[in-house]
This record gives C-alpha cells, sequence and structure tokens, in this order.
C-alpha cells in the first residue's frame, strides 16, 4: 500500500474511534462518491444519521430521475425518508418544481463540537436555496433550516416530503400495511388526509403490520405560522410543509428510529422527548458553534 494512502487509513480509523467513544462530541464525516456526496453525522445518539445528495442531472446533463424530488436522502435505511437516489425532499413556489436542473454545493460548516452542521446551496432560476443541517450531541434528530432568496414574487411556498413508515413491504399489496400517525392529540389510520390544527405541530409516522425498520417523525416549529399536512395512504406517506407566502426561511426537524425500536416504544420516547426536541428547534441558530475552517483535500 502507498505511504499516503496508508496514512489517510489511519487517520480515517482514528476518526472514526474517536467518533464511536467521545459521546459528548459531534463528528460530520463527509464521503465524496462518484455519484453522491454522503455526510454522517456521529453524535452519540442511538444512531447514526447519513445524509446522501446525488444531483438530479449528470455531468452530461441527462436527468437522472423523473420524480419531483431534489436528490436528498436520509439513511441508513432507505425506508422512513427516502434515503436512495431521487430523496425523500421537493421544493416548489407557486407550484413550480426548484433544484431539479441545478447541482447543490456542499460544505461542512461545523464538527467535533457541540453540534454538526452542514449546508447545500443551489442557484435556480425561481430562487437561490440554502439549506442547512444540524445535529446536537447525544441526540437522535436532525433539524432543517432552507433560506429562500425568490426571484419571482411568491405567491406559494411547498416543502414535499416522502417517506415509507417503518418499510416499503415491496412487493405486497396494501393489506400487508397499516400506515398509521400520532400528533399531540389524536391517532389517524391511512387512507386520510390530515391538516395539523392548534395545538398539533409534529407527526410520528409508524405501521401497525411492517416491521422492516422503526419509525419516524417530523416537527415543524411552533409559532412560525408554518402549516403541516399529512396524506397518510398505505405505501407512500407524504408531508407537506407550508411555510407564509412572505416567510424567507422555514424549520423543520425529522426522525428515523432504528429496526430494534417498535412504534410503541418510540412513540412513548417521542412524546416525552418533544418539548425539549421543539425547544431545540425555536433555539438553534444554524451558524457554527465554534469557528473551524474546513479545509479540502
Amino acid at each position: 500500500m502507498h505511504m499516503m494512502a496508508r496514512i489517510n487509513l489511519l487517520a480515517v480509523m482514528l476518526l472514526l474511534f474517536f467518533c464511536t467513544a467521545a459521546s459528548a462530541s459531534v463528528f460530520v464525516l463527509d464521503a465524496d462518491g462518484r455519484d453522491c456526496k454522503e455526510v454522517t453525522f456521529k453524535n452519540g445518539g442511538k444512531i447514526d444519521s447519513i445524509l446522501r445528495y446525488t444531483a438530479p442531472v449528470d455531468a452530461e446533463g441527462k436527468v437522472r430521475w423523473t420524480e419531483p424530488f431534489i436528490g436528498l436522502g436520509l439513511a441508513p435505511d432507505t425506508a422512513n425518508w427516502y434515503g436512495k437516489g431521487c430523496g425523500f425532499m421537493a421544493v416548489l413556489i407557486n407550484g413550480r418544481l426548484l433544484l431539479k436542473s441545478s447541482t447543490a454545493e456542499m460544505q461542512v460548516l461545523d464538527q467535533n463540537g457541540k453540534k454538526g452542521l452542514v449546508q447545500y446551496s443551489w442557484k435556480d432560476p425561481l430562487a437561490d436555496v440554502t439549506l442547512k443541517v444540524a445535529s446536537l450531541e447525544n441526540d437522535n434528530k436532525l433539524m432543517f433550516k432552507m433560506s429562500l432568496d425568490p426571484k419571482v414574487e411568491v405567491r406559494s411556498i411547498l416543502l414535499y416530503l416522502v417517506s415509507y413508515p417503518m418499510g416499503m413491504a415491496a412487493g405486497k399489496t396494501d393489506e400487508f400495511r397499516d400506515r398509521r400517525l400520532a400528533t399531540q392529540i389524536r391517532d389517524v389510520q391511512a387512507p386520510a388526509e390530515v391538516m395539523m390544527g392548534a395545538g398539533e405541530n409534529w407527526t410520528f409516522l409508524y405501521d401497525g403490520k411492517v416491521r422492516e425498520t422503526g419509525p419516524c417523525a417530523v416537527m415543524t416549529e411552533a409559532g412560525s405560522g408554518v402549516g403541516l399536512k399529512i396524506s397518510l395512504a398505505q405505501y407512500a406517506v407524504y408531508a407537506g410543509i407550508t411555510p407564509p407566502a412572505d416567510a424567507r426561511e422555514v424549520k423543520f426537524a425529522l426522525w428515523e428510529y432504528p429496526r430494534d425500536i417498535t412504534w410503541e416504544n418510540g412513540l412513548e420516547t417521542f412524546r416525552k422527548e418533544a418539548g425539549k426536541a421543539q425547544q431545540d428547534l425555536h433555539d438553534e441558530t444554524f451558524e457554527p458553534g465554534a469557528k473551524l475552517k474546513i479545509t479540502p483535500k
């Protein structure tokens, strides 16, 4: 093995060791693959969160998929907030899709501290868009802040997220799935269109039959005027986040639970931690905790 390769391998092994051992810090591992850019948040929580970004168009300008999504996936599981290929998020202004023909620039802003912070930036004919993603130490959620600098008059904004709660049960008919949601005040079974009302700013998504992985959840910032609607079907479940038309940023948080967490245990834990999570989301500045200079190699 070449000497430089040995040094790089040793550095990665040491970083992985300290990421596992030092629960008081958040580490962001940046892996630039051939087809996608991947970052792993290792924060001392029960599960490492992995964001995968794949550009919707390749180097020759060929469109990689026809779905409306921008190429940002949440892993390690493919299910829940969809983790492969086209990803789980679409962005629309005035009903028109953004970020389908542009490639994001990704930057690690903070790591090895009290939080990890990654930024994605796009330039689109309708708006310049920045998405910051933060993870806190000993925590299991990812917090997102999307900022918009529109180039057109804005009449509506929609963030459209897709999930497959607790697994896809691929190749199965609907009778093998039992999609459900829980909020602060109610439980709903698919099929249903559910608009969050007063006192509801989070939705816990699960399946009463499928057990391929754990449940998932989404939370919006209370008091921000942001709407949340869930389209609960027996296969894909869609979450529509709708900020006011004059808003130029929106915050939300996502959870994915590992396979060994049942929906009953996950919901009980989520309810206990939801108050702190809401406070975290409200307080988060999405700015680096320490001014670290990240030098690409």
